[in-house]
């Protein structure tokens, strides 16, 4: 499942300077094959500010910025 959100975000514009084929071999997997997996879409879909320096493949800090979240919501 493509991701809807290449325009805006950080990673998939190559913000954060990482080597081309690296950038590339992580867009395959998470911009263009399963968004679902990656930790800034389920940031967005949270509703949740998504920080720039947040890899895809993050998953422990994306899960971790969510149950901070909760908390403070509590």
């Amino acid at each position: 499942m493509e991701c809807d959100r290449g325009e805006t975000c950080a990673f998939f514009n190559n913000k954060l300077a990482l080597k081309p084929a690296v950038l590339e071999l992580v867009k395959q997997t998470f911009c263009s094959h399963d968004k679902l997996q990656c930790s800034r879409y389920q940031l967005i879909m949270a509703g949740l500010p998504v920080p720039d320096d947040l890899y895809p493949s993050d998953s422990n800090r994306g899960r971790e910025i969510i149950r901070e979240w909760r908390n403070r919501a509590r």
